[in-house]
């Protein structure tokens, strides 16, 4: 019995050490499967983040080329730091960059505008409402305020071979459909909160400097109950262009 009872023990201690050696092969070539998986993905990040920057590079030389020389509006840049709560750091030799100067070639090609540019001091919404309430005031004043960006902005969408006018992904379809059904109704709670109930939220912006600018403009029309119209339209490699205006 004694034998029979060892031989049996060492056949259980045979299989074990077989199925431990079979897990471990399993797992070894899970490993390598999503090693393979991973390298996969890294290198098609890399594809997409060297076409990324040759787009950039090419669109950088094009914009550092343009010349918008508005005039300064100091007095309206000391107005804008008494409004706003905290210290402002005013630099009055900077130029105007593309989020400024775009929108104003277009708008004011002549360029006989004064032009006070205002970097955000946060991407939180309720921040960048608030700090719209302070500058209020302004359009009472006569200012132009101007929240500058792209409605949908996920520059993986842009395939400069198929042009400027091929059909745009249905995620930029969808967010920009609600993003002017929102506005529509005013659900002012709805788009402060956009990246939790719009569709596509991360898609369309997977960085949110494109459509923080909104809420400013939101916060200055607030007096006015929001009232607003759509004055552009449309998309540009995928892109939304859709802008509004409040009334």
């Amino acid at each position: 019995m004694t034998k029979v009872r060892k031989k049996r023990r060492e056949r259980e201690e045979e299989k074990a050490r077989e199925a431990a050696e079979r897990a471990r092969k399993k797992s070894r070539k899970l490993a390598d499967k999503v090693a393979k998986a991973a390298d996969k993905q890294r290198k098609a990040a890399e594809r997409v983040a060297r076409e990324e920057e040759r787009m950039a590079a090419k669109l950088a030389k094009k914009y550092y080329d343009v010349i918008y020389d508005a005039p300064v509006a100091p007095e309206l840049a000391s107005r804008v730091a008494g409004l706003v709560d905290g210290p402002v750091y005013q630099d009055p030799e900077r130029g105007l960059d593309h989020g400024a100067y775009v929108p104003m070639v277009e708008l004011f090609p002549e360029a006989d505008l004064p032009v006070v540019q205002m970097s955000l001091p946060t991407l939180d919404p309720s921040g960048l409402y608030e700090l719209g309430r302070r500058l209020a005031p302004l359009r009472d004043e006569g200012t132009l305020i101007i929240g500058s960006g792209f409605t949908t902005h996920n520059l993986r969408w842009i395939n400069p071979r198929a042009g400027a006018d091929a059909p745009a992904p249905t995620a930029s379809v969808e967010f920009d459909q609600w993003a002017v059904e929102t506005l529509e109704r005013r659900d002012i709670d709805a788009i402060l909160d956009f990246e939790e109930v719009a569709p596509a939220a991360s898609e369309a912006h997977p960085r949110t400097e494109h459509w923080a600018p909104l809420y400013v403009a939101l916060g200055a029309a607030e007096a006015s109950g929001h009232a607003n119209e759509v004055a552009v339209d449309g998309f540009w490699f995928g892109l939304s262009k859709r802008s509004w205006q409040f009334n």
